[in-house]
């Protein structure tokens, strides 16, 4: 099993993007300038990735198809909290 994420960062005044893979015992953070699959697989971990691979719901993951996928928990419970917090008590269940 391991973690995937990624994230903007600005550098030398581009936009650029972090991309982090880690399991309980290592990590890889790498930056590249494109976020997707180009970005992804230039760190050279999901591409050749047979495990369960934790993440967010963004689309680029899922192209990866040899590894099983697993929606990450703190994202999960983001969602849910978001749709909890825009919620209403003054509209009826149905």
């Amino acid at each position: 099993m391991a973690g995937f994420d990624e994230t903007g960062l600005r550098v030398a005044g581009a936009l650029a993007c972090v991309h982090c893979a880690r399991t309980g015992t290592d990590t890889l953070i790498t930056c590249h300038p494109k976020r997707g699959r180009v970005g992804i697989d230039a760190a050279g971990v999901l591409p050749g990735f047979r495990g369960v691979a934790v993440h967010d719901a963004w689309a680029s993951y899922d192209t990866y198809l040899d590894a099983a996928h697993q929606l990450c928990c703190a994202h999960a419970l983001r969602e849910l909290q978001a749709v909890t917090d825009r919620g209403s008590t003054d509209q009826p269940v149905d």
